[in-house]
């Protein structure tokens, strides 16, 4: 089931964990984030780092998952 940790999603979630609840089946869940790029160079590119960009993506995903594992069970 794939989710961007919406409220649209999270209902799509929902409905995903009863239907392979009711096939007794198993579930993956993803959610995706677009790679980092820089649009601009010189300082603007700088003041994002791509380490900060990757950190705040991993949070991000973290959280949207742990929600989504709370609804599972």
């Amino acid at each position: 089931i794939a989710t961007d940790g919406s409220e649209l999603a999270l209902r799509a979630v929902d409905t995903g964990l009863a239907l392979a609840k009711d096939l007794k089946a198993k579930v993956t869940v993803v959610t995706v984030t677009e790679s980092w790029t820089t649009v601009v160079s010189g300082e603007m590119g700088a003041a994002f780092p791509i380490e900060e960009y990757e950190q705040g993506c991993a949070a991000s995903a973290k959280q949207i998952l742990d929600d989504v594992s709370r609804h599972a069970l």
